[in-house]
């Protein structure tokens, strides 16, 4: 659990109208608290999909700020990766998805992704059969699109 103080929070404004720009600057000291929000990339948020990545100071155009977030970027496809890996692998302990169902476009598009767009996708894959389908991976890679670009919705 953390508190108010742990997080500094920007929000980037226009200088003339006051109004947000639509993009905030947000600062944690805690890498638990920094992953949890690095999992909401590509969610959304009041109907608009979000980006969280890590930032790097400095100069636009310097060459060590473009390696920092070159890095950071790495890692974070990095940590997607294996969250995507443990998703599936919960699926596969379970029996309810086998090894060989899906090929490896989809999963290297999963990889792709944030956990719980992975997760609703494989969720709702599940619960209509998908692995019934003439296709598998063509209707998980649908689905996968579908909540990236719409979002999840609660009410499923």
């Amino acid at each position: 659990k953390f508190q108010k103080k742990d997080i500094k929070i920007r929000i980037l404004t226009d200088p003339k109208t006051k109004k947000s720009r639509g993009m905030a600057f947000v600062e944690v000291e805690d890498p638990e608290v920094l992953y949890g929000l690095l999992k909401l990339h590509q969610t959304f948020l009041n109907g608009r999909r979000i980006n969280v990545e890590r930032s790097a100071g400095g100069k636009k155009n310097s060459e060590t700020r473009k390696a920092k977030l070159a890095q950071y970027r790495k890692e974070q496809e990095e940590y997607f990766a294996e969250v995507v890996e443990k998703i599936l692998k919960e699926y596969k302990d379970t029996g309810e998805l086998r090894d060989d169902e899906l090929d490896e476009g989809v999963v290297e598009l999963c990889k792709r992704h944030a956990g719980p767009v992975v997760r609703a996708a494989v969720a709702e894959y599940m619960e209509k059969g998908g692995r019934n389908m003439d296709n598998p991976s063509a209707y998980l890679t649908f689905l996968v699109t579908k909540f990236a670009t719409e979002g999840i919705r609660e009410d499923k």
